[in-house]
């Protein structure tokens, strides 16, 4: 199903963003060799793994997840505000929220072709709507849940949109007599 393509998207795309900003650590007690995980910048901390990674495998976890800050005093890597548990990537709440929106929206540009539907031109991806084909088959504003709701849900409605140009998606929601008419002039 194309959903699932897009989630599988998604979720690579949020994962190769989380490595990129993951700060390592050195715990006080560590063994002065590298993590046994392939990719892991931590040093090892018990059995050949770092702290993270010894705790994945003792509980049979996928090792393969993305790293977080979790217990560590961290300040936001773009406001210098204090990471809490709302924040992830090691950065604050709202900046964490930004990130994930981007990236989100970028993939989901992407999957869509890249362009718009109607006049066929190619914009930064702040520019384009997802506009639902069918307004009987949309569960929620695409727009209004990037940031608040799981993968596979905006996964599953996004394969439901058409990318759209903010001009073209205005035009088709106001109606499509202004595009018969062609651009009004100037006054």
């Amino acid at each position: 199903m194309p959903h699932e393509k897009l989630e599988l998207l998604i979720t690579t795309a949020l994962q190769s963003i989380a490595g990129e900003l993951y700060r390592p650590y050195t715990p006080k007690n560590n063994r002065g060799t590298p993590c046994s995980v392939s990719g892991c910048p931590n040093v090892a901390y018990a059995k050949g793994f770092c702290n993270a990674h010894y705790i994945r495998n003792r509980d049979g976890r996928p090792m393969d997840r993305p790293l977080q800050h979790r217990g560590r005093l961290l300040t936001c890597l773009e406001c210098d505000k204090p990471v809490d548990s709302k924040g992830g990537w090691g950065l604050c709440k709202s900046h964490y929220r930004q990130k994930r929106r981007q990236v989100i929206r970028r993939v989901c540009v992407e999957f869509l072709g890249g362009k718009c539907r109607d006049c066929s031109g190619e914009y930064p991806d702040y520019v384009y709507d997802l506009h639902h084909r069918s307004p009987h088959d949309k569960n929620f504003h695409t727009s209004n849940a990037l940031d608040a709701v799981s993968v596979e849900t905006i996964a599953k409605e996004v394969v439901k949109c058409d990318l759209l140009c903010a001009n073209c998606h205005r035009i088709e929601h106001h109606g499509k007599v202004e595009r018969l008419q062609g651009p009004r002039k100037a006054a």
